[in-house]
């Protein structure tokens, strides 16, 4: 790929000049912030009625967001990006079920909301390493998808 066929943005070298691919990944990445600020804040707030659930109904619509602009990406150039659509739909898998756990009222199902964490850290690693022109390391999100059940169950969830 040649010079002509990239955009350098802030010192990210994208490997695009489509105008509508470099649309898409402004949205992507403007959401990908909000994911991370509600996310933190619905992580940070006391688990009970208010603050939690609000930023999280937030952070649930962001996140589909995040994966319908990474779909799009990722289709248009499928042969680049196809990990990141794998590891968007685990994400948002992830958290589709445990929402609808929560709200059919099953906490213990709820911990799904950990797990997505854990898959979505992997994509906004994967995909950051991908903008900055750093080969995907296969390794590296694999460490980040590590799941460790006993952990993950051995948490108490409030009531």
């Amino acid at each position: 790929m040649g010079a002509s066929e990239t955009t350098i943005i802030a010192g990210i070298e994208i490997p695009s000049v489509s105008p509508v691919f470099l649309t898409l990944v402004g949205i992507h990445v403007l959401l990908g912030i909000a994911c991370v600020i509600t996310g933190l804040m619905a992580m940070l707030s006391e688990k009970r009625r208010g603050r939690h659930p609000q930023f999280g109904t937030i952070y649930y619509w962001c996140l589909a967001a995040v994966f319908a602009t990474a779909t799009f990406l990722s289709v248009m150039r499928w042969a680049e990006d196809y990990h990141l659509f794998i590891l968007g739909a685990l994400s948002f898998t992830a958290v589709f079920l445990g929402r609808t756990a929560r709200r059919q009222g099953s906490i213990r199902l709820h911990i799904l909301y950990r797990l997505e964490c854990r898959a979505g850290g992997a994509m906004s690693y994967a995909s950051t390493g991908a903008a900055a022109g750093r080969a995907f390391n296969s390794s590296s999100a694999k460490r980040a998808l590590r799941l460790r059940p006993a952990e993950i169950a051995s948490t108490p969830i409030p009531m």
